[in-house]
């Protein structure tokens, strides 16, 4: 859950113990905890709330490409970690149900209260040694990142498709 976009508060409450109504946005699907596991093994006072990752199946869709051979260079880059805002999580078809072959997107992202996640979400995979790592520094370079890359900074030189960046990063 979330707070929507449109969210007003015309005025501040009278008193300290007023409520105040909001409808929250809500998904139900695959997410991932962002925040480092020794915060989130703290007590909710020290860390309350846990960042959150939106997970998708890599898809076609998902990719936003149309044909498989852009598909596989769209996820090869990914997979290099040359995507910056997607994450490659690999599939694990022995579990049931499945978890196919994922993406986590950085800029779907949600915060939930530590003691929610840790009392109702459901660990199905935890990220292990080199993976958890690899996994931590793509969020903090997400976080650290500074400034939008636009026209207003340096101008695009050219056009640039997963197939030119693979190639790049290859020879």
């Amino acid at each position: 859950m979330w707070f929507p976009q449109n969210l007003r508060i015309d005025a501040p409450p009278a008193t300290d113990d007023a409520k105040i109504t909001v409808t929250p946005e809500w998904a139900v699907s695959d997410w991932i905890v962002m925040s480092a596991s020794c915060d989130v093994d703290r007590d909710a006072t020290s860390y309350p709330q846990v960042l959150l990752g939106r997970v998708l199946p890599a898809t076609l869709a998902n990719f936003g490409v149309k044909t498989e051979k852009e598909f596989r260079e769209r996820a090869e880059v990914v997979r290099k970690g040359l995507e910056p805002t997607k994450f490659l999580l690999p599939e694990h078809p022995a579990l049931q149900p499945p978890f196919a072959l994922s993406i986590v997107t950085y800029r779907v992202h949600a915060t939930m209260p530590a003691d929610y996640v840790r009392q109702n979400g459901k660990e199905r995979l935890r990220l292990k040694h080199p993976f958890r790592e690899s996994f931590g520094a793509w969020v903090a370079s997400n976080i650290g990142r500074v400034g939008p890359e636009t026209p207003t900074l340096i101008p695009e030189f050219a056009k640039t498709y997963p197939a030119h960046t693979l190639k790049a990063n290859t020879e």
